[in-house]
């Protein structure tokens, strides 16, 4: 970044301070942290959050919102129950020659005749 800044200076006919004197700017001037957040935020809720807090909240955008929080519980869910199905650490998952199947299988509550 401080390339970037010595760029800018040069654009702007300015003489840079030096790295010591911008890391110092950088580091104590700046209220800026870089740390992993605990989770993404979803830009839907945000917007929302902030439409609520402007009071600029519709109808619409409150019916949209409990669509969405429905959408986010059942998401969660089927990640819990895909968390229960996939093997655990270390273990191997489940691989199939294909010869322990029969011509003919159940698939999605009908049967499908191999062509055999």
């Amino acid at each position: 970044m401080y390339d970037l800044y010595v760029e800018y200076c040069l654009e702007k006919k300015i003489r840079p301070q030096s790295v010591s004197w911008y890391r110092h700017i950088f580091n104590y001037e700046y209220n800026l942290d870089f740390l992993k957040p605990e989770s993404d935020r979803c830009d839907f809720c945000e917007e929302y959050k902030i439409a609520l807090r402007e009071n600029r909240m519709s109808e619409e955008l409150e019916l949209l919102n409990r669509q969405h929080i429905l959408k986010k519980i059942l998401m969660r869910r089927e990640r819990e129950q895909d968390e229960i199905i996939s093997p655990s650490e270390g273990e191997e998952p489940f691989e199939s020659s294909g010869s322990e199947y029969s011509p003919t299988e159940v698939v999605h509550g009908q049967v499908a005749y191999g062509d055999s």
